[in-house]
């Protein structure tokens, strides 16, 4: 009650615009837990979130987002109805215009951060593979979504800002991504990966507890 109290009063000591921004995230922050199926203590957002499909969506204690944080589990396009999921853990931080999309399923373990202007998806809009493929003279937000990859980020990744994590891949625990990465392909744990499509260049070891140097051999 105390430490509550302290933070009360510490708040309030703000300059006037900051603590008007401060509340107003505080209001927009309890009006979006309504719409979560499952969100632990300490959920805040900045102003411009946007949070679609709250009911299948899960998110755990700590969850921090700076301003325009999007959320968007896909229930519905173009008359095909989808069962998405979005997990997000603990202690994840987001920076500005952070968007999570899903229309099957997107994982974020623990203790992720992302930085700015960072987009993950496990789909993308229209179809250009197998039998029946979209025109491209059919207005890409007419075209049909393609069908979910689920996406998984595991524990202690850090996406550097711009980072783009496109369907279907896998980023191993404490992953660092570099800034303006695609990642588009599945990423091993404890590696520093950078460029388009990602790829490591540094791995940790844990027995120097040094970062080494990954050499190429072609």
């Amino acid at each position: 009650m105390r430490n509550t109290l302290r933070r009360i009063l510490n708040n309030l000591r703000r300059p006037m615009p900051d603590l008007l921004a401060y509340l107003s995230d505080k209001f927009w922050s309890a009006l979006w837990m309504r719409s979560i199926a499952k969100v632990g203590r300490g959920f805040h957002v900045s102003s411009g979130a946007k949070i679609q499909g709250g009911q299948f969506i899960s998110i755990g204690d700590g969850f921090v987002a700076g301003q325009m944080l999007w959320i968007e589990a896909v229930q519905e396009w173009a008359g095909v109805q989808y069962e998405p999921i979005i997990e997000i853990g603990k202690h994840v931080t987001c920076s500005q215009s952070v968007h999570i999309a899903a229309n099957t399923l997107v994982t974020i373990g623990d203790g992720v951060m992302f930085g700015s202007r960072i987009h993950v998806t496990d789909h993308g809009h229209g179809v250009y593979r197998g039998n029946e493929q979209d025109r491209p003279d059919l207005r890409p937000t007419l075209r049909r979504l393609a069908p979910g990859r689920p996406v998984r980020i595991e524990r202690n990744v850090w996406l550097g800002d711009g980072v783009m994590v496109l369907p279907g891949v896998k980023i191993g625990e404490g992953t660092i991504v570099g800034a303006n990465s695609v990642v588009s392909r599945d990423l091993p744990s404890g590696v520093i990966a950078v460029g388009s499509p990602a790829i490591p260049i540094k791995r940790y070891d844990p027995i120097t507890e040094h970062w080494i140097p990954i050499i190429d051999s072609k």
